[in-house]
């Protein structure tokens, strides 16, 4: 079992389908899984961590199982996925977190995880939630994460926000910000003035992030012109490359 992130109280690491039972505490709960169209059955709790075992192997990242380090329990899950969004290949934060620990400030650490993992390892000029407008306490870890609604669109038949933070904005999201400082025009101008392309793993090609915060050591990567017009491509080489010094670092 690969751990990713490790903040003060918890460790993201990758799904095994060893974890069926205890991730099933969370999605399989009534009440955690109220926004969504129905509870996970076991199957559907099987398939979740199929699908997250299967997006490592495509993007090097998805959602992870968050580990208590107090006890080892596995209280719920945080990571990226790539959610394609009005035609827009979009980072998404997800979260999910048992119901005995809300309002421990669980999920907000597990997101600002990933947010730092996010814009450290990735390309892209900014990420997002994808939240119901009903759902306040995701909204509040969203807000806590640095992140201001940008919009709001239909996702599965339903109202949703997107919550953004932009690359740019990533190191001030400790501090306060004025509500809706963040809209759908300022992230385009931020995008503008960096010359990206609207789309969210573009980066500059041939010139993805280097170091890594684990081990201290660079990453190097050589320029593809094929895979670098292909944003996904350049955010899977990346990844593949990072892995693969993690590995060597260890």
């Amino acid at each position: 079992m690969k751990a990713i992130i490790e903040t003060s109280r918890l460790i993201l690491r990758e799904f095994t389908l060893d974890d069926v039972n205890s991730l099933a505490r969370v999605l399989s709960d009534a009440e955690t899984m109220r926004f969504y169209p129905a509870r996970f059955d076991r199957g559907g709790v099987e398939d979740w961590i199929s699908r997250n075992i299967r997006r490592y192997a495509k993007y090097g990242f998805g959602l992870w199982a968050a580990v208590l380090k107090s006890s080892g329990e596995l209280i719920g899950d945080c990571g990226l996925t790539v959610q394609n969004l009005e035609g827009i290949d979009e980072v998404e934060i997800g979260y999910h977190t048992r119901r005995d620990l809300w309002g421990q400030g669980l999920a907000t650490e597990a997101a600002r995880g990933c947010r730092d993992f996010g814009f450290q390892r990735l390309t892209a000029p900014r990420l997002i939630s994808i939240i119901r407008p009903e759902n306040l306490a995701s909204r509040r870890v969203a807000e806590k994460n640095g992140m201001r609604v940008a919009k709001e669109v239909l996702w599965a038949n339903l109202p949703h926000l997107v919550y953004a933070i932009p690359r740019n904005a990533a190191g001030l999201a400790g501090r306060l910000h004025r509500p809706g400082a963040w809209t759908e025009e300022t992230i385009k101008a931020e995008r503008s003035s960096r010359g990206d392309r609207e789309n969210l793993l573009l980066g500059s090609p041939g010139k993805p992030p280097t170091g890594n915060s684990r081990s201290g050591n660079a990453i190097e990567t050589k320029p593809n012109p094929q895979a670098d017009r292909d944003p996904l491509a350049t955010s899977i080489r990346y990844m593949a490359n990072w892995r693969q010094t993690r590995r060597v670092a260890r």
